[in-house]
């Protein structure tokens, strides 16, 4: 290979492209076992009040109407992500079902469609955190926060289900779709457990006062800017906190075809999923609805 060569591979090696290309193949080489399906790869959205727009890296769906939007993120050298844990007062590390995503529906009447952010229960269940740090030898950091990729990859997942809703969903009415945002790396993910109570009054933790574990996915929670807001009603600031919520999952590259092989919806123990009560709601609330129950009642004898 001639320098010239190998100087153009070597910018060709230096982008993120080729780990974005392994990963549809993975995604394809494998559809058999997970049962996904490759929609699009750089997948163009804009939204026409804000002006932000861009691509998606990946766009995968499955038989059961759920979309996941995938953001590629190769660390160059090697790197780690930690998530701080804390420990729960008077109980033991666990990993949760819970999951606050963006869901459709349209209904029958009038095509009228409802949509929200909401929780529900998915697995496979994970860890979770709020608090994510980049851990690279070099600089860089920035674009490594997951907070500052949330601001794109969340509003490219509402686009999505905003150019499905024109399109999709009224070919199948009263038919749930769900969006996933899911972020796709090949830096370890290490769970940093402790102890609150720990903590100096510095904001440092002693040695021996945590626990490191590598994960193969993490979910992180914590309150994200979008403009889709959750199907409940907020009573109190503490509601309004809770439903600002967005989860995105954060998922090592050498484990993305066991997260797509046990992804499913699970129950988390209430009467019923969002879409299903925000359908319901909207039924019965229907003024044409409620004339109708009122004639049906007037007419008994």
């Amino acid at each position: 290979m001639s320098k010239s060569e190998e100087s153009l591979l070597n910018v060709v090696n230096g982008a993120g492209f080729l780990f974005q290309l392994r990963v549809v193949r993975v995604i394809q080489d494998s559809a058999n076992f997970h049962g996904w399906k490759l929609i699009g790869i750089e997948h163009r959205w804009q939204n026409s009040e804000s002006g932000q727009g861009g691509f998606i890296d990946i766009v995968i769906e499955n038989a059961e109407s759920t979309r996941i939007a995938i953001e590629c993120k190769r660390i160059a050298e090697e790197g780690s992500w930690v998530f701080l844990v804390p420990k729960p007062k008077n109980e033991h590390l666990s990993q949760t079902k819970q999951a606050q995503i963006l869901w459709t529906i349209a209904t029958k009447v009038e095509r009228k469609t409802l949509a929200g952010w909401d929780n529900v229960g998915i697995l496979p269940a994970s860890y979770e955190s709020s608090f994510c740090l980049p851990v690279l030898e070099k600089g860089g950091k920035d674009d490594l926060l997951l907070e500052r990729m949330a601001d794109t990859l969340l509003p490219s997942v509402e686009n999505l289900a905003n150019q499905e809703l024109q399109i999709g969903p009224i070919m199948y009415p009263e038919t749930p779709f769900t969006y996933i945002p899911v972020i796709v790396t090949n830096a370890k993910l290490q769970m940093c457990f402790f102890d609150t109570g720990d903590i100096s009054l510095s904001g440092k933790l002693g040695t021996g006062k945590t626990q490191f574990l590598e994960l193969p996915y993490i979910r992180f929670r914590k309150g994200l800017s979008t403009t889709m807001q959750s199907s409940r009603k907020q009573m109190n600031l503490k509601d309004i906190n809770t439903e600002a919520e967005r989860t995105m999952f954060v998922v090592n590259v050498d484990h993305l075809i066991q997260f797509l092989e046990n992804f499913t919806f699970t129950s988390l123990g209430t009467n019923s999923d969002p879409w299903t009560r925000a359908l319901l709601t909207m039924k019965y609330s229907d003024p044409l609805v409620e004339l109708a129950k009122r004639i049906q009642v007037s007419n008994k004898p």
